[in-house]
């Protein structure tokens, strides 16, 4: 994730807050470990590609509830980008 400080600075002024700001960025970053790819080259082609691309993963290990904490945080982090 290239823009992680930028990142977890906007979260704030887009409805996260607390220690939800710390776990959107710890999900990236696991997301990014799970898939051994970079969210920022995993986003290029465009979130919905990113995301049929994690529906399609099975990650070993992963409860749904993470992969839907994953979706969550890889729309956000989508939003931020086409923000910048």
């Amino acid at each position: 994730m290239n823009h992680e400080e930028s990142f977890k600075e906007w979260l704030p002024h887009n409805r996260v807050h607390g220690k939800s700001i710390g776990s959107y960025a710890s999900y990236l970053k696991s997301l990014e470990k799970a898939l051994g790819a970079s969210i920022d080259n995993l986003l290029k082609p465009g979130l919905e590609s990113a995301l049929e691309k994690i529906n399609s993963k099975v990650i070993p290990g992963r409860p749904e509830n993470t992969l839907i904490k994953y979706r969550t945080a890889l729309k956000k982090y989508s939003s931020f980008l086409n923000k910048k």
